[in-house]
This record gives structure tokens, sequence and C-alpha cells, in this order.
């Protein structure tokens, strides 16, 4: 641009010398058109001379405008610079401020807790001397009590060793029951007006009293222990009539024989009204629905084994419930004839419960092997004995290879109702059954023909059978 501007200036002027000269000449028309160039020439050079003013006005106005923000953002920055600088001194005096109160609060409240700590220590103490004190009062409590009930287990245990157990244990019963007397006396004595012939009518009337109570309590134990040794006698208690009747008696086991155990399970009135097999079926029932013992438990099984192997042909022995505890472990013995030989079971029944997941182990294996090893020993060399498990369980993994290997028979039978009622023949050839209370019960076998065990008291008259006679009384 400057050198155009250049350029034009340099035509202006020569064409300014141009027409100077020609009016210098004196030509008119040559005048005019200079003049006309003359006047183009002023007009470009004012043109020109305003763009480059104009232009030279926003070069400075732009230089101007930078400088100007250029002056705005430094003092924009240092004003923000000392905003920034003010913000920061007053968020760190906020911050100091703030952790001066934290440490105030911090001092404060541990100021606090070392109290509370003081005052939960002291309470703590004071507590625990009270706990010790009370510990302390509930030993010398308990140790008064024990040697309390120290002395009453050494009378108790005098009055069981002793010869005269009745004597002493109607004595203590007796200082018991009187007790009373003694602080009624004690108290007529120590009042504050002592009644002196009060406390002598009191002291009178213990001595009477306490001979009167150590009589009954000692006719009172005596029948006691008498009805448990021999419950029979209990029927004859009730009535003046019945307990003279047992003068026709010579020993208690006449009255044994005589007492029928049906009563046990059955009322007065019932017993009286009800027809005797009407009587004698009730009594199986409740019988069967009493609670059982776990020895009971461990019968029955054997008697429902017995009878589900007597269903499949065995002549079988209930050697447990014979022989009880010397049974070897031989609960049942059952035979049968198998391809021409007579084969021997020697079988151990165990009734035990899934619930408890019981398993049978491997001593239970080598015993029942071992008691079929001593049966077979004792008998013919040639009598085929084969030992047998029969449960309600199974057996352990050990256990079952002890089984495989000794030829130990395993079988797992769930237990179930067995007719309880043994229907047996006698020398005599009278038809008799038994009632699991009654007295030969576990001596009866089942082993001739025509014997059986059956559900029901109907089934055994059905079948010609009575109860024995003896086992209830004439009336």
């Amino acid at each position: 641009m400057d050198s155009f501007i250049k350029w034009l200036l340099i035509i202006g002027v020569l064409s300014m010398v141009f027409a100077i000269v020609y009016l210098i000449s004196s030509s008119v028309n040559y005048i005019v058109i200079s003049l006309f160039l003359f006047g183009i020439i002023l007009f470009l050079c004012r043109y020109l001379i305003l763009k480059t003013a104009r232009e030279l006005y926003n070069r400075d106005y732009e230089s101007l405008r930078r400088a100007i923000e250029s002056i705005k953002d430094r003092e924009l920055q240092k004003v923000q610079k000392q905003f920034l600088i003010q913000k920061e001194a007053e968020f760190n005096q906020r911050e100091r401020d703030f952790n001066r109160k934290c440490e105030e609060e911090r001092n404060k409240r541990r100021i606090e807790l070392m109290l509370k700590d003081m005052q939960l220590t002291k309470k703590f103490e004071q507590k625990e001397a009270e706990l010790k004190e009370s510990i302390e009062n509930e030993r010398m409590a308990i140790n008064e009590i024990a040697t309390k009930s120290k002395k009453r287990i050494d009378d108790i245990y005098e009055i069981i060793k002793s010869s005269t157990p009745f004597t002493l244990s109607s004595s203590l019963v007796a200082d018991m029951n009187t007790f009373i007397y003694d602080q009624a006396e004690k108290f007529l004595l120590e009042k504050p007006h002592p009644a002196l012939k009060a406390a002598e009518i009191v002291k009178g009337l213990k001595i009477v009293a306490k001979s009167q109570i150590f009589e009954s309590k000692q006719i009172q134990y005596r029948i006691e222990t008498l009805l448990s040794i021999f419950p029979e006698l209990s029927s004859y208690l009730d009535e003046d009539e019945a307990t003279i009747s047992l003068s026709k008696y010579e020993s208690i086991d006449e009255v044994q024989e005589d007492y029928d155990r049906a009563k046990d399970y059955l009322s007065e009135e019932e017993y009286e009204k009800l027809e005797i097999d009407d009587r004698n079926q009730l009594a199986l029932d409740r019988y069967r629905n009493s609670p059982k013992s776990p020895w009971r438990i461990g019968v029955e099984y054997e008697q429902y084994i017995e009878y589900y192997l007597q269903q499949k042909g065995f002549i079988t022995i209930p050697f447990g419930s014979q022989m009880g505890l010397n049974d070897l472990g031989r609960d049942i013995i059952a035979r049968r004839n198998e391809n021409g030989q007579e084969v021997t079971y020697i079988i151990q029944c165990k009734n035990w419960s899934r619930k408890k997941k019981k398993e049978i182990h491997e001593n239970v294996v080598c015993q029942i092997y071992g008691t079929a090893l001593e049966y077979a020993l004792s008998q013919n060399a040639n009598l085929k004995v084969v030992p047998v498990i029969v449960s309600t369980v199974q057996l352990s993994k050990m256990a079952q290879q002890f089984a495989n290997r000794l030829g130990v028979e395993i079988h797992v039978i769930a237990a179930g109702n067995p007719p309880l009622i043994k229907c047996n023949i006698n020398n005599a050839g009278e038809k008799i059954y038994h009632l699991p209370f009654d007295q030969q019960y576990y001596r009866t076998q089942i082993k001739n023909e025509g014997e059986c065990c059956v559900f029901t008291v109907r089934e055994a008259t059905q079948k010609g059978f009575r109860r024995a006679k003896k086992y209830y009384s004439a009336h």
C-alpha cells in the first residue's frame, strides 16, 4: 500500500508539473484538459490520503485497543491475583479458626471422656466390690446349704445302712413336723413378758405329737415298703373285709399267684363290671399303648422278628427274653430244614432309632460271629450254624466288610407290632394263653403243633384257649 501511494504522489506531482507547463504555454484547450486531469489527480490524491489516514487510524486504533486490552488483562489479572490472595488469606484464617475450634472441642471431649472414665471406673469398682460381697455372701449361704445338705445326706445314709431305717426316718420326719412347736416354745419364752406355763404346755404337746407322728410314719413306711415289694397287696387295703381276707393265705406266693396283673391297667369299676375277655383285651390294649422302656422296645422287636420267622416256617426259641443278660448275644435261635439239612440261625436283633442316624459297628458283627461259633462248637459237629444280624438301621462300611468276610448275614427290617398273646398247650393238654404282664409269659415257648401267637383275646378264645385261672381271683 505504501509503494502504491508513493507512485500516485509521483503521478500527481508530474501532472501538476505538466499542467503548470502547459498553463504557461497559454493553450486554452490544453489548459482545460490539464485542469480536469489535475482535478482528477487531486481527487485521487485526496482519496488516497483519506484512505491512508483511515488505515493509519485503524492501525493506531487497533494498536491502542490491543494496548488497552493488554492493560485491562494485566489489571484484571492483578485484581484476580489480589482477590485470590485475599480469599486464600481468608480461607487460611478460617482453616486456622476451624482447627483451633476442633482442637478446643477435642480437648473438651477428651476432658469429658476422662471424667466419664473416672466415673465409670469408680462405679465399676463399686459394683465389683458389691459383686464380690454378694458372691461371698452367696458362697457362705451355699456352704451353709451344702453343710446342711451333707448333714441330711449323712442322716439319710445312716438311715439306709441302719438296721432300723423305719425308726430313724420316722424320727426324722417327726422332728420336722414338730419344728413349729419348738418355734412356738421359743417365742413364748423369749417374748417381752414370757409365758412359762404356755411354753410348758406347748412342750408337752410337742412330745405327744412327735410320738404320734413317729408311730404313724413307722406304720406308713412299712406298708409302703411292703406294697413296693408286693404290689399284689394293694388291692386288699381299700376295705377292711378285703384286708381280713388275707388271713386265708399261708404265704405271699399264694397272694401273688392269685393276683391278676390286669388290674394294673384297669380301674376297679372296669375290672368288676367288664366280662373277663373284654377286660383282658382292654388291659392288653392299654399295656400295648403304655410308655415303653428301652428293654421292652427291644423285646417287642425280638417278638416281631420271631413272629416274622414263624410265618416263614422257622421253629424259634426266644433265647434273649428267657435268659436276660445271660443270652450271650443270642436273641433268637431259629431252625429250619433246608435242602434236607437242618440249619440253625443265631440271630441278634437291634431296634435302633433311625432319627439319631446310628449305625451298627464291627464289634456287634464280631460278637454275633463269636457266639454263633461257640454255639456250633458246643453242639453237633455236623450242625450248620449261620450268624445273623436283624436291625432297623444299616451297618457302617467297616462293619459291612467284617460281615462279608465272616459270613454274617445282615437283614434290615423295620419294627412292627407283634402278636403279644402266647397260646400254649401245657403237659396236661390244656390250652392256655398268656398276656405280656403274666408271670410265665417270657418263660413260655411256642414250639409245638397247635401253639401260636395271636393279636386279640377273641382270636385266642376262638381257638379254644383260655387264660390261666390262677392269675385272677375266684370272684
